[in-house]
């Protein structure tokens, strides 16, 4: 299977093609942050990008994050576990956040608008 990029923002695979086309397109402007993540709901990050089209986390630390809404928990929040990485195409009206089981943990996040 052979990669290519493609001009809009989303992947796609043709019918009938052994290719797949990802698209992660930045028009106008990156960020990069990191945050830490504690054992309350943490908005990731406090401040979006204006006009962000996507979100790329990584897990810098050594314990499981869970990412969810505003009222995200360890036993519901989709696990982000150490060194794993996530990418989004989020726009910036959409908030996320972080929590852990106990302590803090660092999450390291690039923007694209």
């Amino acid at each position: 299977m052979s990669v290519k990029t493609h001009t809009g923002n989303e992947g796609t695979r043709e019918q009938g093609s052994n290719q797949l086309w990802l698209g992660i397109i930045f028009r106008n402007t990156i960020r990069q942050s990191a945050v830490t993540i504690a054992d309350s709901p943490t908005k990731i990050p406090a401040t979006p990008l204006a006009n962000r089209r996507s979100l790329f986390l990584r897990n810098n630390g050594t314990a499981t994050i869970f990412l969810g809404d505003d009222a995200v928990t360890t036993t519901d929040g989709y696990p982000l576990k150490p060194n794993e990485s996530l990418p989004m195409n989020i726009e910036d009206d959409l908030d996320v956040y972080g929590v852990v089981a106990s302590g803090t943990q660092n999450l390291r996040i690039f923007e694209g608008a």
